[in-house]
């Protein structure tokens, strides 16, 4: 059994615009290093990767071409998903959705599907007033970023825990987020 993390992006942003701004190309997409951040995406765009302890990236055709079937009915998933979210006031910037395949080519999703673990969601309010803020665990992220939880990790021995103090404010800030989120999209 292989596992991949299959990524659609609506949107620049992230790592992949990063890549982009150094003329990095790793999913082979022949993006232009002079597009801006949240340049959308006319249809949205597929970034592969393989799913371990560090993610390698892999070349979008040569996916497609291995894999044209999970990839057709993820993509129309993700499209489909896309639409019913903008319509109830939410816009997707992008998912992963984590594929296992084996030897027989038969696949199965894993992990979460559709969710704030597994998707950036923003407001379209606030979206389209440019104000990119996001409903979902990059709420975390970006907190664990400014708080170095990245380089603290790298201090501990094998088996230690970090120690971590998240405020109510971020937590209340990510819960919010999600009962939005859960109540515009199940309607």
């Amino acid at each position: 059994v292989v596992q991949f993390e299959f990524i659609f992006r609506n949107y620049l942003t992230g790592s992949l615009f990063d890549a982009c701004q150094t003329g990095n190309d790793p999913y082979g997409l022949n993006l232009s290093n002079d597009l801006k951040q949240w340049h959308k995406f006319e249809t949205p765009i597929f970034t592969p990767t393989t799913k371990g302890v560090k993610d390698i990236p892999l070349n979008s055709q040569k996916v497609r071409e291995l894999f044209p079937e999970i990839i057709s009915t993820l993509e129309k998933l993700f499209k489909d998903f896309t639409k019913h979210a903008q319509n109830n006031g939410i816009i997707i910037v992008d998912t992963k959705l984590e594929v296992f395949v084996n030897t027989k080519g038969e696949w199965v999703l894993g992990d979460e599907v559709l969710t704030p673990e597994s998707s950036r969601f923003i407001d379209k309010e606030d979206f389209d007033k440019g104000n990119f803020i996001s409903m979902d665990k990059q709420i975390l992220r970006d907190f664990g970023k400014t708080n170095n939880w990245k380089e603290k990790a790298k201090e501990l021995e094998d088996g230690e825990k970090m120690e971590v103090e998240v405020p109510d404010s971020i937590k209340n800030v990510i819960l919010n987020g999600y009962e939005t989120i859960y109540n515009r999209l199940h309607k």
